[in-house]
């Protein structure tokens, strides 16, 4: 029973980061105009460093050494990357959950501070915000 339960976290757990990974490799393939030489380097780097992480972790429990250690840190620095974008990313869609009115019948578009100053709001009382801006000056 622990063991099944430890392959569904693990597998769980695989799965998450190589969606988000394969999110992050397809949107870098539709960002990036390149030459078949180029995509090729691209696709070959990606998926190296994405399995930097999981390739480091082995060979340090089995085979520690300074060449190990290196490949663990290349892969904890592309994970720190992976999850703070990817949760930018859920953050900006958050975004559009959000209810903006003003006095003009016209809605206001949001700068980037507004923006992160709201989703810090919302996600503290976990309630719908609407915005009123009054103009007069």
């Amino acid at each position: 029973m622990r063991t099944t339960s430890f392959l569904i976290f693990f597998g769980t757990v695989l799965l998450i980061y190589f969606s988000i990974n394969f999110l992050i490799y397809s949107r870098g393939l539709q960002a990036f105009s390149l030459s078949p030489a180029w995509r090729k380097s691209y696709i070959t780097a990606f998926w190296l460093i994405v399995s930097c992480f999981i390739i480091g972790e082995i060979l340090e429990h089995t085979h520690s050494s300074l060449a190990s250690e290196w490949i663990y840190r290349i892969g904890a620095f592309w994970l720190a990357f992976m999850l703070y974008f990817s949760g930018r990313l859920y953050l900006l869609v958050k975004v559009e959950s959000f209810t903006f009115t003003s006095v003009s019948p016209t809605p206001l578009r949001p700068t980037p501070l507004i923006t992160n100053v709201l989703i810090c709001f919302k996600l503290s009382i976990e309630k719908e915000v609407t915005i009123k801006v009054s103009t007069d000056s």
